[in-house]
């Protein structure tokens, strides 16, 4: 497995990944997360996968998955929109054997 750093900022948008994967990140305004759709080719492969800080919840299922890693890691309280990118870093998780 490797884990790399997709250096984004906090903004919805979509990323190219490994093997012709894309992912488009949004943010939920209700429940105050991040969550993506995965695509392989332009076909959904996964919808409205969550990202809680510190998960990889497609690890083990798909051979891409995204994570997104609190950097500051202490029980502060802030604000998610804002800190993708920041605070919040969005890592890219692929099988490579």
């Amino acid at each position: 497995m490797t884990l790399t750093d997709l250096g984004v900022v906090s903004e919805e948008q979509t990323i190219t990944l490994q093997d012709g994967y894309s992912a488009v990140v949004r943010f939920d305004l209700i429940y105050k997360r991040w969550f993506y759709d995965l695509y392989r080719a332009n076909e959904l492969v996964y919808a409205g996968v969550a990202l809680p800080p510190d998960t990889a919840p497609l690890n083990n299922i798909s051979d891409v998955s995204l994570c997104l890693i609190d950097l500051v890691r202490d029980k502060e309280q802030y604000e998610p929109y804002s800190e993708l990118g920041g605070r919040l870093a969005l890592m890219e998780l692929a099988d490579v054997s």
